[in-house]
């Protein structure tokens, strides 16, 4: 699969040619020239396959090891509406608010994680070595030493399974929880790859899923009002926005409410029935086929998710930096602080009981 900024830079040239008139495979074929790597060799790919006759939904389906499958199924719904400059925008307008989002995830754990790693070595000297040492030089005839000295032997002999054990088990506690926040699909704009890299994308923080949820929500309600404005019929319309949502429960819905138009029963009638639509999306699309209106209670629904994700991408830049900051990195500096006032305190009470 390509990378994100792969995809959002091919995207973006292909919208310029297509804004300007130029033929595709034309513009393709020199794209490939001035690009190295990975994304010069997939424009020359959809070149070579472009001037062989094939449509571009076609090209980019014979790609599909490193096209995602939603992002074709957006440009087939654009190709269908005449509107692909539009929907290609559309893409990288949401695409760039994803990488915003990701940047300020990393941003936000950058501090705390050096903190933290710094604070685990430093609680591995101290458990491993200063403390044993401490234990091993005291009052052989203290309370303390006959009750802490097992367990701490115990810790220092262990370590080579526990020290990068505790790690492991952080990340993949991390890792389902990442899954756990996006369990009804992966949205092609937050790229979760495999990996440490989809620790980056932040579906284990509160509030974060809810953030890519939306800009899914966004961009399939607004494809689908681009294709009812130009006179797409509603069951193809449905049908085609289904493909394009990352989300599996919506992909569900539109394709059940697409059988549903299709065999002449009303949109109206059958939404509320359809529990798995999002609350906003069924009721704009109930009030839109109520009054005739469709397409611009659809636009509507699509400019309430995107501000939805401006907000929450403004929460990410005031509120996850300073809370990850007190949480991990005032923790990690409590416990290191107590790593020192526990054997002060041992060693003051040796001291009183000796008086």
């Amino acid at each position: 699969m390509s990378s994100f900024s792969d995809l959002l830079v091919l995207n973006a040239e292909i919208a310029a040619l297509v804004r300007a008139g130029i033929p595709l495979e034309l513009g393709l074929r020199r794209l490939s020239q001035t690009l190295s790597g990975r994304l010069g060799t997939q424009a020359e790919r959809l070149a070579v396959r472009l001037e062989s006759g094939q449509s571009l939904v076609a090209a980019l389906r014979a790609e599909e090891q490193t096209v995602s499958p939603l992002y074709t199924a957006v440009i087939e719904a654009a190709v269908e509406a005449d509107r692909l400059p539009e929907a290609l925008d559309g893409l990288v307008k949401f695409g760039r608010l994803a990488q915003e989002a990701r940047r300020q995830i990393s941003l936000a754990l950058m501090y705390p994680t050096i903190v933290a790693i710094l604070g685990y070595c430093l609680f591995i000297l101290f458990v491993t070595v200063l403390l044993p040492v401490r234990l091993a030089h005291g009052d052989p005839f203290s309370p303390l030493r006959a009750w802490a000295e097992p367990i701490v032997f115990l810790i220092r002999d262990t370590a080579l399974w526990w020290i990068p054990g505790i790690p492991l088990a952080i990340w993949c506690g991390l890792q389902l929880a990442s899954r756990w926040g996006r369990h009804d699909g992966s949205s092609e704009y937050a790229m979760a790859e495999g990996g440490p890299a989809s620790l980056n994308v932040g579906f284990w923080i509160p509030g974060v899923p809810e953030l890519y949820r939306d800009m899914d929500r966004a961009n399939s309600t607004h494809l689908m009002s681009l294709l009812l404005q130009h006179g797409v019929p509603l069951p193809r319309a449905l049908t085609l926005a289904s493909r394009s949502t990352g989300s599996r429960e919506l992909s569900a819905a539109y394709q059940r409410l697409a059988v549903a138009v299709s065999s002449g029963r009303s949109l109206a009638a059958e939404v509320p029935y359809e529990r798995r639509l999002p609350p906003l999306i069924a009721q704009l699309l109930r009030a839109g086929a109520l009054d005739r209106d469709l397409p611009e209670a659809l636009e509507r629904a699509s400019e309430i998710f995107h501000r939805r994700v401006i907000r929450r991408a403004a929460w990410l830049r005031t509120t996850l930096a300073p809370a990850f900051a007190v949480i991990i990195g005032g923790g990690t500096t409590f416990l290191f602080m107590l790593m020192f006032v526990l054997p002060l305190k041992w060693i003051f009470d040796e001291l009183l009981q000796r008086v």
